[in-house]
């Protein structure tokens, strides 16, 4: 063999060992960047966010890491097998339409495949999928069955919607002490919604004794860390002095950090401060812009109250 042609085969191996390593090296990543995205899908989920905002989390992730949603889902596609968190993971893809377009279908054949694996998180979407009737027909009794599986194995969103349950009654006999045990269950392990719950019942003293000051406690835990309904209440504690000194410039605060976050509640709340200067200003300009914002969120009262200006001449429809 001429040199030249050794020194070709010598070139070709070397180029065949590269690739085959840039590959491995490739394949390593990106089962990284899963692994980490999956953490982040269960840290964000244990939370209480909301699926908008897991979603918003996780695209955002995989622009941060400067790869595209399409080739992280195709390796999980290719990775998933006989991991019941990752098969969940992709159910959740399919569900959110990352990296591939929306089917709920596969969605439900997923999250059914990660449940009998007696994955919790997939037991607790698997629900949601039977609840919301998502690839499958409704089914509320099956929604139960599998809420109370996650419950059991320490999934907080379904211990949080097996309380509500409890406390609504509809499905299961109405018991407010099982609907508090459920909520604390989630809110000691930091779950917005839970600890938002248990604060409504520490504040009617629904299940346990009436406590303002432990309902203070939860809401603004809860509110902290971003949900906006308990940023309603506690402005609503901050308004009467539940648990706290009244104070209305906290009031107003709390108003518009949920308002903002599009609580329909909030805006009208939020409207009436700018009215009535209550912890603001008064502003009448900002009141009926924000009377408007709840209006088409579907709250009654700022519709009654925008038709009762519209008739008495203090607004026209152009306003």
């Amino acid at each position: 063999m001429s040199l030249f042609k050794k020194k070709i085969k010598q070139f070709t191996s070397l180029y065949k060992c590269n690739t085959i390593y840039s590959s491995i090296k490739e394949q390593e990543i990106l089962l990284t960047i899963i692994t980490e995205l999956n953490e982040i899908f269960i840290k964000e989920h244990n939370l209480g966010r909301t699926i908008p905002e897991i979603r918003n989390s996780l695209v955002k992730q995989i622009k941060l890491r400067k790869q595209s949603a399409t080739r992280i889902y195709n390796h999980l596609l290719r990775s998933h097998e006989n991991k019941a968190e990752l098969i969940c993971l992709l159910g959740w893809f399919n569900l959110r339409a990352i990296g591939t377009i929306q089917n709920h279908e596969e969605a439900f054949n997923l999250f059914q495949k990660s449940a009998s694996k007696n994955y919790a998180l997939g037991q607790f979407y698997l629900a949601i999928c039977f609840e919301q009737e998502i690839g499958t027909t409704k089914d509320e009794l099956m929604a139960l069955y599998w809420y109370q599986k996650a419950a059991e194995n320490g999934e907080c969103s379904a211990q949080v919607n097996l309380g509500l349950e409890y406390e609504i009654g509809k499905n299961l006999e109405k018991d407010y002490e099982i609907a508090v045990s459920w909520y604390q269950k989630a809110a000691v392990k930091g779950h917005l919604i839970a600890q938002y719950n248990l604060g409504r019942m520490y504040e009617h003293g629904f299940g346990v004794e009436k406590n303002y000051d432990k309902a203070f406690e939860l809401m603004n835990i809860s509110a902290q860390n971003g949900y906006p309904n308990a940023a309603l209440l506690l402005g609503c504690y901050y308004l009467n002095g539940n648990g706290c000194v009244a104070n209305l410039e906290f009031a107003f605060k709390y108003f518009k950090i949920a308002a903002e976050k599009n609580v329909a509640g909030a805006q009208y709340v939020l409207a009436v401060a700018y009215e009535e200067g209550q912890g603001t200003g008064k502003n009448f300009k900002k009141a009926i812009y924000w009377y408007k914002i709840a209006a088409r969120n579907g709250y009654q009262d700022a519709k009654d109250t925008l038709l009762e200006y519209l008739l008495d001449d203090k607004i026209s429809l152009k306003t």
